[in-house]
């Protein structure tokens, strides 16, 4: 599809009026978090469409980490396996929406942010108290029957 008749931005610059990509789908976002842990879940659900270089997704995933060995519980955790690689610029890190956590072993007192790791197919959590720079979401955060999360989000690719 031509946009070009419609005019370019009048603040900025436009690359391409040519809408000349369109795709839905699935996919299985799967919990990591390197050697010694394993991890088992009952729902890990992904939809997206993707819409030029622009890619909008939802993720319902259901997990836990059903073994740790070796000390390893803090082993920070990635959510990999997003459908399309994130744009590779090292200031860019999207940010993504958790609409629901359960069964996280955080205090009540903290937070839990989701953004993309560049140039990967991985959403890292990070958890947040106060004004603390916070820390990624650990193995052991996780190790609890049935953890629940909703993630959504948009990212170029």
């Amino acid at each position: 599809i031509d946009f070009s008749a419609t005019g370019g931005p009048t603040n900025g610059t436009g690359s391409s009026e040519l809408l000349d990509d369109y795709e839905e789908g699935t996919f299985s976002p799967i919990p990591d978090a390197g050697g010694g842990v394993s991890f088992t879940y009952a729902h890990n659900n992904g939809w997206y469409t993707k819409i030029g270089n622009t890619v909008t997704f939802q993720i319902y995933l259901m997990f836990y980490a059903s073994s740790i060995s070796g000390g390893n519980a803090g082993n920070g955790v990635a959510i990999q396996g997003l459908p399309f690689t994130i744009k590779n610029n090292d200031r860019y890190n999207p940010a993504f929406t958790i609409g629901r956590t359960y069964n996280f072993d955080i205090d009540s007192d903290q937070r839990i942010y989701a953004y993309g790791d560049y140039n990967s197919t991985n959403i890292r959590m990070i958890i947040q108290t106060d004004d603390s720079t916070g820390s990624i979401l650990t193995a052991g955060q996780v190790d609890q029957s049935t953890c629940l999360t909703f993630i959504s989000g948009t990212y170029q690719i």
